[in-house]
């Protein structure tokens, strides 16, 4: 298996969370011989594009008669171990900011070459929106003259930050997040977590299956979620010194581009958890609705608040204006202490402007 990057890490074929509907929908193609030359797998970080990827590549790899992929054939176990010569994976390597035009080259003379074991090759190019100019130029040359015995999946979370002339080439499959209670049935049945463990990751998570799966070796990301998921909390209650004392602490001294990337997940993060709010004053569990982690507290929160329906929906129109005032260059810290100010607390009913 080819990496760009230099590393060789495996890619489970056979375990996957969430994203039935995709799976059997390759699933499918690929039984009928009627793969798309390209996919572009669309979603958020750690939702799945790259599993969804292998998981396809398992299929295709997969000698078993039976159920594909099996997980246990010699395809599936050298795709396990990352080493499958008819599977690529393309990243961007950690020296450099995108992905480059050699990749890219790299990637085209394998395409150019026959399948080695498996009738069919698969190239995957994980943070495909990270492609430079030069390199997203030299990739639609062979999107243009598709392979006949290869196809390309290109994983992004941004699909219009690629030309549209790759995007109009590419089938896209929009992986949304996976609900929390899929989430732990799976780090149960498939990694053998204990199920209290598996539900608080999984709540974690906020949707992403590849974040749950490596937080089960990482306790100090837990641990960070857990301080974020703290002071999300807290902000409600908070008078506005220490809303803004906690927005200059979470931007820090960082360049623009870092403190926008940090708006937004903050902006994120607070989405759902007044979606959450939204939610329990209806009586509905937030964690039937696949929301973050927040969901143990926040039917008590606004409950003691009083938050009307009124005030959470006008906030979570704010959060989405808030969103694109920092998507069209506004200054991350400016939106969001205005942003903060509006914030419906326990003394003061929601400002509108």
């Amino acid at each position: 298996m080819l990496l760009s990057d230099g590393s060789s890490s495996g890619h489970p074929s056979c375990i996957m969370i969430g994203h039935h509907w995709a799976r059997n929908l390759l699933g499918r193609a690929a039984e009928r011989g009627r793969l798309c030359h390209s996919y572009m797998f669309v979603g958020p970080e750690s939702v799945g594009k790259t599993s969804l990827a292998m998981h396809l590549a398992g299929y295709l790899v997969c000698t078993s008669s039976g159920s594909r992929p099996c997980g246990t054939c010699r395809g599936c176990r050298i795709l396990d171990h990352g080493t499958h010569p008819d599977v690529s994976t393309i990243s961007r390597a950690v020296e450099h900011r995108d992905i480059t035009i050699d990749q890219i080259r790299q990637l085209e003379q394998g395409v150019a070459l026959a399948p080695y074991e498996a009738p069919h090759k698969l190239f995957c190019i994980a943070d495909a929106d990270t492609m430079n100019d030069a390199a997203a130029s030299a990739l639609l040359k062979t999107l243009e003259e598709p392979p006949t015995q290869a196809t390309l999946v290109l994983a992004v979370k941004d699909p219009f930050s690629l030309p549209s002339t790759i995007r109009s080439r590419c089938q896209a499959l929009v992986l949304q997040p996976v609900p929390a209670a899929e989430i732990a049935a799976g780090l149960s049945e498939a990694h053998h977590v204990p199920d209290d463990l598996a539900r608080e990751i999984a709540s974690l998570a906020r949707g992403r299956p590849g974040w749950a799966v490596r937080a089960l070796g990482d306790p100090e990301l837990v641990e960070h979620e857990r301080a974020i998921v703290a002071i999300i909390n807290g902000l409600p209650a908070q008078g506005p010194y220490s809303r803004m004392t906690a927005i200059d602490a979470w931007l820090g001294k960082r360049s623009f581009l870092e403190a926008r990337e940090r708006a937004l997940d903050l902006l994120a993060r607070l989405e759902l958890w007044w979606r959450d709010a939204l939610f329990s004053i209806h009586g509905v569990s937030s964690q039937s609705a696949a929301s973050g982690a927040s969901a143990r507290h926040v039917i008590g929160i606004a409950t003691a608040q009083g938050l009307s329906m009124p005030d959470i929906v006008a906030f979570l129109l704010a959060t989405q204006v808030a969103a694109s005032r920092i998507a069209g260059n506004v200054a991350p810290r400016l939106a969001l202490e205005h942003l903060i100010a509006t914030m419906p607390s326990p003394t003061s009913r929601l400002t509108r402007v």
